[in-house]
């Protein structure tokens, strides 16, 4: 893919860090299903690491799309100058070296951006990823535990521990029952 650009020209380094960004987004959209499919681990206003992820990714968006801007106005300028003839030919090393330095930036602000774009998909695939894996886990518990209750003649419900209160009882009242660690020892003296 990159072998197909000159790395000694300035079209040949921008096509390659446009191809970056092109794999980035590419990686996104191929990401859209499972995002969807997911979309209750990927919730912004609880994980921060998204929400910085996303926060870098659309700054570094911004910085991008103000460096082409810069250097395609320069540029344009550069050469409508050479074109007219109005290039003073003592500036025109200062100029070449000052679009060097603008394109450099925007070289620099679009493989920050594809990075960005990565890192944000990685976060991403890294929390669908950990959600297959504990839906198969479960899945596999619960196999585990009907093939269990099929062999004793019991249904996987009967199998699950018994979570909470007990049927007929208060949650107070099953506290008051059990006797907890304060009422033990927290409440002064014994009654």
């Amino acid at each position: 893919m990159d072998e197909d650009f000159d790395p000694n020209t300035y079209e040949g380094r921008r096509g390659r860090m446009e191809a970056a960004i092109d794999r980035a987004l590419d990686r996104r959209e191929g990401n859209a299903l499972p995002a969807l499919e997911y979309e209750h681990v990927l919730d912004y206003s609880r994980n921060t690491q998204l929400a910085e992820a996303r926060a870098s990714e659309v700054e570094d968006l911004a910085q991008y799309q103000r460096r082409v801007e810069q250097t395609d106005t320069f540029g344009n300028d550069l050469n409508l100058a050479y074109e007219t003839g109005t290039m003073d030919p003592n500036d025109s090393a200062y100029s070449e070296g000052r679009y060097a330095r603008h394109f450099e930036r925007m070289e620099e602000a679009g493989y920050a951006y594809a990075g960005s774009v990565n890192l944000h998909e990685q976060r991403r695939e890294g929390l669908i990823r950990n959600e297959q894996l504990r839906q198969a886990d479960l899945q596999n518990q619960l196999q585990r535990q009907q093939s269990l209750g099929e062999r004793s003649g019991h249904t996987a419900r009967d199998l699950l521990p018994d979570v909470g209160q007990r049927r007929g009882t208060s949650h107070r009242e099953n506290q008051q029952s059990r006797g907890t660690h304060r009422n033990k020892h927290h409440h002064g003296k014994k009654r």
